[in-house]
């Protein structure tokens, strides 16, 4: 009789010893929170071998081009967007000099961090995309990039076109 009321006793201490500790844990959980920005969610998607839907089409724009070459010359139409081309246009205009005249960026709500990335690279207001978009993740500016029309000269450094591309004049 003695030895089952000490079973019984070792049950209950266990019961209620698991019940107290998720208690416990259900008000104190212990748990990492990280926020992932879109740009590093792609990346890691990338590394895994994901492919996005764009880079899918270009490869099968690419096979389907190859197919045309086989069967012979094809007319080619450009139906690109005129309003592009004038900024394009607007950008490349060549009225002082290179060093003191502002450069022309836009940038389009939705737009991500790499697209812009990408567009200043191309107007050669920065060097390299990825160094950008490190300095702008590392100093948390990746998601509070506002969108309009900006004049930047060349040779800003980083921290004054993120200041620029921030705040919206």
């Amino acid at each position: 009789m003695e030895k089952r009321n000490k079973i019984l006793y070792l049950i209950m201490g266990i019961g209620i010893g698991i019940v107290i500790s998720s208690t416990l844990y259900s008000f104190f959980p212990v748990t990492k929170y990280v926020e992932l920005s879109d740009d590093i969610i792609i990346e890691k998607a990338k590394a895994l071998g994901m492919v996005s839907l764009k880079e899918s089409l270009n490869i099968k724009s690419n096979e389907d081009k190859e197919v045309d070459n086989d069967l012979g010359p094809t007319h080619e139409y450009n139906t690109g967007n005129m309003e592009d081309e004038k900024e394009e246009a607007i950008a490349n205009a060549e009225d002082g000099p290179e060093e003191d005249k502002p450069i022309k960026l836009v940038v389009k709500k939705g737009e991500k961090l790499s697209d812009i990335a990408n567009n200043l690279l191309d107007l050669g207001l920065i060097d390299s995309v990825e160094e950008f978009k490190e300095y702008a993740r590392s100093n948390g500016y990746s998601r509070i990039l506002r969108y309009g029309v900006y004049e930047i000269k060349k040779n800003t450094s980083y921290s004054d076109i993120i200041r620029i591309l921030t705040s919206h004049e």
